[in-house]
């Protein structure tokens, strides 16, 4: 990026795990997002090194596990988000964001949704979902994640938190 090696490693490994935004964006990134991190104090332990926080980016509010408070990037793979025709009971995927789907792309075996939900999000799905779902523009879904899914960077290194290393689902 820009002329510098800014990270190595096998693809799926540098695929899954960028080292830093610029990364993530050359590699064609969707669901980056720039914002701040804000601890959630009622759910933190003192001395645990990650702890439970608010990503915030305009309307969009995510629960994330993050290592610093302050400014941040957060990145969601259209994978990792699972998407509903209705409001889903309690579960462990802290994130559900009410949207409406502005556009739904064909490819292969795949169907790429994008959702209006506080931002623009794409999310991958098969097309047998989609038909099963009746997922179409203009119809409204809920999309849920878990805060380990949500991948935070963190002030000026940049470091990406894996899922792997949370040990929180």
């Amino acid at each position: 990026v820009g002329g510098r090696l800014l990270q190595t490693g096998i693809p799926s490994q540098v695929f899954q795990h960028p080292a830093t935004p610029d990364v993530a964006l050359f590699l064609g990134a969707d669901n980056l997002f720039q914002g701040r991190v804000r601890k959630l104090e009622e759910e933190y332990q003192a001395g645990e090194g990650r702890f439970p926080a608010l990503f915030c980016s305009g309307p969009l509010q995510l629960r994330v596990l993050a290592e610093q408070e302050g400014p941040a990037h957060a990145l969601i793979h259209p994978y990792e988000i699972t998407v509903l025709r209705e409001q889903p009971p309690p579960s462990s995927a802290l994130n559900q964001l009410e949207g409406v789907i502005e556009r739904v792309d064909e490819r292969g075996a795949l169907s790429h949704i994008s959702v209006r939900a506080g931002q623009l999000f794409r999310v991958d799905i098969t097309r047998g979902s989609r038909r099963r779902l009746e997922l179409a523009e203009g119809v409204t879904v809920v999309l849920t994640f878990k805060a380990a899914a949500v991948r935070v960077y963190g002030g000026a290194a940049g470091r990406v938190e894996s899922p792997g290393e949370t040990g929180l689902q």
